[in-house]
Parts: structure tokens; sequence; C-alpha cells
């Protein structure tokens, strides 16, 4: 104060910048773009372990000019950031809806935070698998061991019914089932005597397994002269998912065993709509499911006859045990735990997920860095007594930097301060050293540590400067 002068200088701070991300740890730098794929596992008080869960992905969900045209790119890992997941491409699509099986290796009970990145955008990637309705080791893993047969039937019309797990258990087509739009992806249409024919296979031999699960996809839509048609059967009616005719209300889902046991579910499926049907037997229960609701009970009785080969839509021979209608996704999971008696909570979440009401909406596109346009400043103010600005001397260096992960980034400004003096006794001289950084095309937030450094100041020059 009081004429006092400071000489002209150059000075310098230095400052720091990171993302405030949370979860910004970045798989692998080489794919550019990626999305959270969140679940609402509220409803359940178990934990879901290797969960097969649908990514159905249309333009809305991802940006296909970002993908190679297969989708050899794309990338599912779990929600720690590192572990890379199996996964399945059942139909790539960039004109409607892709369809990608995911095996989530746990999703907890009552969560709704659980989650798996999608990555993509790597125009060098090979695929992980060949192009859809080829599996290999990698797709194959999508289904873990109880699996012992998952048909997803979008195929075309009399191509083999390709079996997606390791097992050797295609489906060959009899009287032409006939590709058509299904409840996921496409589905086979089957009339008055096509089928699916599976060879006798270890895997499917239902007398060597205390548990199993036998599940589908159904949309009936005639019963004219049927009396028990099947969706999938063990051998003829050793072990049976069907429907219901000729032993009471039309449409109740039916078990049989050895062509002798019958139990039944309490609801009849809806006509001429898509229904997901499950049947779980266990050493004690054979249990009902419709739509993921559990809809019956029944007692237990041996499976005999082994060594038999499997159908689908009949029991390899047209007549009244023809389905006719459309069937997808049948499955078949067997051993001896109680696990591959799938939970009434699992198949309710399985249901959910194949009506894309189990995954929350996906999160927005994210990049691997963010881009900032960092303003570092210095305002030199003339104040009066009475707090007013008298005049002001200022500067401002930018500089831009795109910021990865969540270290600190340092930045150096340095301020060519042309020197001042004050002609007012009761003047002060305020110095104010600031910086803001602005995410560029993002909404990002992003902090910033600022350090002030005036050692390049004479030592006469700052003992004249007071902090404010």
């Amino acid at each position: 104060t009081g004429e006092t002068s400071i000489g002209a200088n150059t000075w310098t701070t230095t400052y720091r910048v990171k993302r405030d991300k949370a979860d910004t740890v970045w798989w692998n730098t080489s794919w550019l773009n990626r999305r959270k794929i969140s679940f609402d596992n509220s409803a359940s008080t178990g934990d879901l372990d290797n969960f097969p869960v649908l990514v159905a992905l249309t333009s809305s969900d991802i940006d296909y000019a970002k993908t190679q045209d297969q989708g050899q790119d794309i990338r599912f890992i779990d929600d720690d950031g590192t572990t890379e997941l199996n996964y399945e491409i059942g139909t790539w699509d960039e004109a409607g809806t892709s369809i990608v099986w995911v095996k989530v290796p746990q999703i907890d009970a009552a969560s709704t935070t659980d989650h798996i990145w999608l990555y993509f955008n790597n125009t060098g990637a090979a695929a992980k698998h060949p192009s859809p309705y080829t599996p290999n080791a990698f797709s194959q893993a999508t289904w873990e061991s109880r699996y012992k047969g998952v048909w997803h039937l979008n195929e075309n019309t009399d191509d083999n019914a390709v079996d997606a797990t390791s097992n050797p258990n295609d489906g060959s087509p009899v009287s032409s089932p006939a590709a058509s739009p299904g409840k996921i992806d496409r589905a086979l249409t089957f009339t008055s005597t096509s089928r699916l024919d599976i060879a006798a296979h270890a895997s499917l031999d239902l007398t060597t397994y205390s548990d199993w699960t036998l599940s589908a996809w159904v949309k009936p839509t005639d019963y004219t002269g049927l009396k028990w048609p099947l969706i999938y059967s063990y051998g003829n009616y050793r072990a049976s998912l069907g429907l219901t005719v000729e032993q009471g209300t039309d449409g109740l889902i039916e078990n049989w065993i050895n062509d002798g046991a019958l139990e039944q579910s309490d609801t009849a499926v809806t006509f001429n709509d898509w229904n997901y049907v499950v049947v779980t037997r266990d050493g004690t229960d054979t249990r009902f499911y419709l739509n993921g609701v559990a809809d019956g009970t029944g007692g237990v009785t041996t499976v005999t006859s082994t060594g038999q080969a499997s159908h689908i839509g009949n029991n390899g021979t047209a007549g009244s045990n023809q389905f006719l209608g459309l069937i997808d996704e049948v499955r078949v999971s067997a051993g001896s735990d109680s696990a591959s008696s799938r939970s009434a909570e699992w198949i309710a979440a399985q249901y959910k997920s194949m009506t894309l009401t189990f995954q929350k909406p996906y999160g927005a596109e994210e990049t691997n860095s963010v881009n900032l346009t960092v303003h570092a400043d210095m305002n030199v103010l003339v104040r009066q007594a009475d707090g007013g600005i008298r005049s002001i001397l200022d500067t401002n260096v930018a500089n831009s930097a795109n910021i990865t992960g969540t270290a600190w980034t340092t930045f150096t400004a340095t301020y060519a301060f042309p020197g001042y003096t004050v002609l007012f006794d009761t003047d002060y001289l305020e110095i104010d050293l600031f910086a803001e950084a602005t995410a560029n095309s993002s909404t990002e937030a992003v902090s910033v540590d600022f350090r002030i450094d005036d050692s390049s100041l004479g030592t006469v020059d700052q003992t004249k400067i007071a902090a404010p």
C-alpha cells in the first residue's frame, strides 16, 4: 500500500486435474467405448451364480458405426473391471436387434447395482467366436455345465438346430419345422408332422440324474385332434415337457414320466400367445412354473429306459402328441445337485431376463478418456478500502488434455505480470490465482487441485504480497 511498486515478473503456478468417477478403471484402452448394464435382482433372496443374461442391442443401445460388422469387437467385463466374461452372439442385426447371451459369475441377492460392462469400438479386435450360429469353446462356456442342451431355434428352415452347449446334441429337422419370428429372435413353427430329432447321448439321459429342469417358450396355435402335445421329450414320454389336451383343461403344463405317471400345472397357458413354461424335478417334488411364477407341484417317479433319443415337437412319431405352434429357446439342465433343479428365484429371473425387465436401462456411452480444457487464471485486483475494485490486471493460461483413469494429471501455468504501483494509501493489492476445468462434449465431473508456487518472485516482491 502507499505508492508501493511491484516490478514485472514471471510467476508460475502448478495445478492437478483428475476425473471424479469412481468406476473409471478401463479394462483395455484398445477399446474406445463402453456402456454399463445393470441388473434388478431386488426380488431375489438368493445369489444367482453363472447366470446367463440376455443382452438385446438395438441402435438405441449401441452405436453400430463403432462396431465391426458382426460384432467381432464386443467384449463383456465383470463389475470388477478386469474379468472378461463368456458370451454367445445368437444374432447380429445392425438394422434390428442383436441378441447376445452373457454368463455373469454372480448377481447378488436383492441387488439393484450389480452390473457388467459392454466394451466396443476396436477395429483391430479379433472375434471371440465365429459368426452367429457357430458355437466354439468360448461361446459354449456361456452355458455352465448343468446345461445339457440349449437350442435357440433361430436357424433357417431345414437347418440343424444347433445345441449352444459343449455337448453334441444338435437337432435334425423332420418335415421342415419352419423358421418364424420368435419370442427371442427367431423360432420354429411346428405343423402336423414336423419335429427335431436329437440322437441319444449320455448328457441328455435323464435316468442318470436326480435333479433336472426342462424349459421353453411356446405359442400354441391349434389343439385340434391333439391329446398330449409335446414340447420336449426324452424318449417316448420317458420324461417330458408338454401341454394337456386329453387329461383335463386344455393348455395345462404337463410332465409324463415313463409314459405312465402324469403331473400337471394349476394354470393353462395362454392360447395363441407366448408362454414361458418350466418343469423341475428333484428327489421329492415335481414343480411347474408359468411365466416365471410357481404354478403347482406333484410327486416324483424314477425315470427308466436309458440311452433314449430326445425330440422337440413330438415324440418321434407324428400324431396326437404333435405340438402345433411355435417353440423357442428350449433348455435342459440336469445333474445330481439341487442347483440342477432350478430354483424359483432362478426361473423368475430368467423370465425377467428374457422379457428384458431384469436389465435396467443401459448406462450412457462412455469413452476411455475425457477431453478437458483447463484454464489457469490470475487476477490482480487493486481494491479500495471499501472493498470496491479500482482496477484489474488479469491474465489467463489455457491447457487441454485427454484425462484417463483416476490419477492426477499435473499442469503448469506461467503468467507474465507487467508490474503495478499502488498509488493510494488506503488501497491494497489482491492477487487471485485459480483454475477451472471444463469437460468437452461431456457432463462428466472433474476435480481441480490448485497449488500456488510463487518462488519465481524475488524475495522483496514476495514480502509485499499478502495472501487474501
